[in-house]
């Protein structure tokens, strides 16, 4: 009699792991989830208005105080930061209502339409900055009271400083681009504002006249190209792009596993922001039961908004033998 082959040697290979689909960029996992991240992106909105409330009232009685043309780049800078800010407040305060289930798109084109609302604000204040800047170095005025104007420069670092600290953090907890648009912003000032400390000395200790408008046109120029980037960012999360090639094959193949789907007949799909849309069409048994068939649907759009984060799956089971829908 032969002696039993060892065990291990004809034991059939394990089945191998499905390959990992390709998860979609979505923020970092929260508890308490998406009511959460509502909740800190609200607070993050609040904090940023009652900040450029500060800045916009101290730097416009700075102004008023000193007559310098940087100082006034940077209030009009602030006026656009309040004007934004209130813009994703007022935004997120009318979002507050419980998602809907199968929302498609909404939280990350609203967002998108709050940036691109603020790229307009910004790159209005802009051109108001340079107009006033050009004028003032054609007729250039002495600055006074420049110690006052140094002192409210150096408050409103400070405060950006810390604002930027807490808009970085509510961004990597809830990957918001509006709140990411308007620290960008924010970040930017801290070297607007540095310019303006150094035209103000330059202006106060060495009688430099033209420098404080030459600064004012460079912060003005600042927020034209600020207002590009934002509104460039904006409107690729707005526009709608094919899904690549790969995840598609990733789609069909995962759809096609599903026990009792025969084929897959047709894919529709979009990608936007952070988010994508599916659109499925599989063919099953023509004598499936209807409920059997909803059943097949309803474990495929399970599994593959599992598997893609930020996917949005409407799966539409088709007898075999029975026209697409179109």
């Amino acid at each position: 009699m032969n002696e039993p082959s060892d065990p291990a040697a004809v034991a059939p290979p394990p089945p191998a792991e499905p390959e990992q689909a390709r998860a979609l960029p979505s923020g970092p996992a929260l508890d308490g989830g998406p009511d959460r991240r509502r909740r800190l992106i609200a607070r993050a909105s609040t904090v940023s208005v009652l900040a450029a409330v500060a800045l916009a009232a101290l730097k416009l009685l700075a102004v008023i105080a000193t007559g310098s043309t940087a100082l006034m780049s940077s209030a009009v800078d602030s006026f656009a930061d309040l004007a934004a800010s209130g813009m994703i407040w007022l935004t997120f305060r009318a979002a507050r209502a419980p998602a809907e289930p199968r929302r498609h798109m909404g939280p990350g084109r609203t967002e998108a339409v709050s940036a691109l609302t603020q790229a307009a604000f910004v790159a209005g204040a802009g051109l108001f900055a340079l107009s006033i800047s050009i004028r003032q170095f054609v007729y250039p005025a002495p600055i006074q009271h420049g110690w006052w104007g140094l002192a409210v420069m150096l408050v409103s670092i400070v405060v950006t400083l810390v604002l930027v600290g807490y808009q970085r953090r509510v961004v990597r907890l809830t990957a918001s681009s509006a709140i990411a648009a308007d620290r960008a912003h924010y970040e930017g000032d801290l070297l607007t504002q540095i310019a303006v400390v150094l035209s103000l000395l330059g202006a106060g200790l060495y009688g430099l006249e033209r420098l404080d408008p030459l600064v004012g046109a460079g912060v003005a120029l600042y927020l034209l190209v600020m207002a590009v980037r934002i509104g460039r960012d904006a409107v690729a999360t707005l526009l709608e792009r094919a899904l690549p090639r790969d995840l598609r094959r990733q789609v069909e193949t995962l759809a096609a596993a599903q026990p009792g789907v025969l084929a897959v007949n047709q894919l529709h799909g979009y990608e936007t922001g952070d988010r994508c849309c599916i659109d499925l069409e599989v063919e099953v048994a023509a004598d499936m039961p209807v409920a059997s068939a909803r059943r097949v649907a309803d474990a495929i759009e399970a599994e593959l908004e599992e598997r893609l984060a930020g996917a949005e799956v409407t799966v539409h089971p088709v007898p075999a033998g029975e026209p697409p829908i179109d």
